[in-house]
């Protein structure tokens, strides 16, 4: 999950994110950097385990017997169907419709976790709990970047395409992008390799 996020954030940071909605400074002084590696391992790990992590919870396979396992034998290629749903509309919002960056971004995170709770609805404690862990632990980062750096959000951020509306400090854009990646990480790695999370066993005597 962070490979997949660090290479598909890379892409996102150079078309379409930077032209709309921030353009921070790299150390290369190039329009995406090593931070923007750094920046989508992180998210990829953490969307994908803090749920299971916070709730003590452990993935394990679906019992081949499972009906879930028997219906995507068939189907395989529904497993990407959320993936392939998200690029498509997130795509057509974007450079078709010509929607700021925010919108192409949550709606097609939000349109892949539908796809994902459709086939898969036990899956749906993780994408909500998922989402709000995401937003719990960027406040605290966000709120440390803006007490060592004051105006970083200013100088950073393209405020006059966003709404303008902060949260201590944050672009509210930002916190919604943060629940809605969440909500899409937590379960897609279930959803992806056919596992089901289950809770871990009491280390207590």
């Amino acid at each position: 999950m962070s490979f997949g996020t660090a290479v598909a954030g890379l892409v996102l940071e150079y078309l379409v994110w930077t032209t709309d909605w921030w353009r921070p400074e790299t150390i290369t002084g190039t329009r995406v950097g090593i931070e923007d590696i750094i920046l989508g391992i992180t998210n990829g790990g953490l969307g994908a385990v803090l749920y299971e992590i916070v709730f003590g919870k452990r993935a394990r396979a679906l019992r081949k017997d499972s009906i879930v396992r028997r219906f995507f034998k068939k189907k395989r290629w529904l497993l990407w169907a959320p993936l392939f749903v998200s690029v498509i509309v997130g795509s057509t919002i974007f450079w078709i419709l010509g929607w700021h960056s925010f919108w192409a971004t949550i709606l097609s995170c939000l349109m892949g976790t539908g796809v994902v709770l459709l086939l898969r609805r036990d899956l749906f404690p993780g994408a909500v709990f998922g989402g709000l862990s995401m937003v719990l632990v960027a406040l605290p980062v966000y709120e440390l970047l803006v007490f060592f750096f004051p105006g970083v959000v200013e100088q950073f951020w393209l405020l006059d395409n966003l709404s303008g509306f902060l949260i201590w400090g944050i672009p509210i854009e930002d916190l919604g992008f943060y629940f809605a990646a969440g909500a899409f990480l937590a379960p897609f790695y279930e959803f992806l390799f056919e596992k089901r999370l289950i809770n871990l066993p009491n280390s207590n005597p």
